[in-house]
């Protein structure tokens, strides 16, 4: 699944892919990881990717070097699936850059059946995500610094 609509190409990996690009990409992820506290480890996160419980996309700049790696997975309770992004890297790039990723996501989401985007985030991620919103308009909503979207 990719987008082309701009300079950048954003992929979802297989597992199989995963296993190749990881070294690649490990240290960006661990360095986001590290703003939590400790719930999950860079090698959880691998180990998930590889099971397929966790979704890894990648976004290439033209001459196809890795400016961006977004995780993401299923939460699912009684009434609602959603889907968290875990982490959200950039290199060499702005977040603004990346932006049209969002809408990716929210399509991924959509067609694995859930019905809302989270991040959980430092409080630093409000002012980055009040720009963004669904294709129905849906804002996301600061919930205990868990930020999320109805899509």
């Amino acid at each position: 699944m990719t987008d082309e609509t701009t300079e950048f190409q954003t992929v979802l990996l297989t597992p199989q892919e995963v296993l190749h690009v990881w070294p690649s990409i490990q240290g960006d992820i661990d360095k986001a990881l590290s703003h939590g506290i400790d719930e999950m480890s860079v090698f959880d996160l691998f180990k998930d990717a590889i099971n397929g419980t966790v979704f890894v996309w990648i976004t290439l700049d033209p001459d196809s070097k890795i400016v961006c790696t977004t995780t993401l997975r299923f939460l699912t309770q009684k009434n609602v699936k959603t889907c968290q992004i875990i982490t959200n890297t950039t290199n060499g790039v702005s977040l603004k850059q990346v932006e049209a990723d969002h809408r990716l996501f929210e399509d991924f989401a959509k067609k694995n059946g859930c019905s809302h985007l989270q991040v959980w985030g430092r409080k630093g991620w409000l002012r980055r995500l009040q720009t963004l919103s669904s294709r129905q308009g849906n804002k996301y909503k600061t919930q205990y610094y868990v930020f999320d979207m109805e899509i």
